[in-house]
């Protein structure tokens, strides 16, 4: 493996943490391709405030599978939403300094998504505005 990082020791923290060992683990500039969104979020606190969101819709969290490369980690997921099933993949590019420089989410079936969609954008609208990047 050729990215720095303790792969089972993170994939644990995020089961067991939800989305803090994501965020510490990000660059300040990430930039982050989310389902529940069109343009790519930039910049960790923001990209933190959606996390928040997300992992507060998802129940029974858990990582499935994993593939790597000399730079990028995908992680594969199962949750619920509500009633609705979901497989996804977390896709995240690490730079030299093992920081998470990108990542990328995608979701399936698409009446899961839709769900996610859904109580994420409710949940964001019911918190405020997000932070000042």
């Amino acid at each position: 493996m050729a990215i720095g990082v303790d792969i089972r020791t993170f994939r644990e923290a995020v089961e067991r943490d939800g989305h803090r060992p994501i965020v510490d683990a990000m660059a300040a500039d990430v930039v982050f391709h989310t389902p529940v969104a069109s343009a790519p979020v930039e910049g960790r606190a923001i990209v933190e405030w959606v996390l928040t969101a997300v992992f507060h819709t998802y129940d029974g969290f858990q990582y499935t599978d994993q593939f790597e490369t000399a730079d990028k980690l995908a992680l594969l997921y199962r949750a619920s939403v509500g009633e609705h099933e979901l497989e996804g993949v977390e896709v995240f590019r690490f730079g030299s300094d093992d920081l998470i420089h990108e990542m990328t989410v995608m979701i399936r079936p698409h009446t899961a998504a839709a769900a996610m969609d859904k109580a994420v954008n409710a949940r964001l609208a019911s918190g405020g505005p997000p932070p000042s990047a």
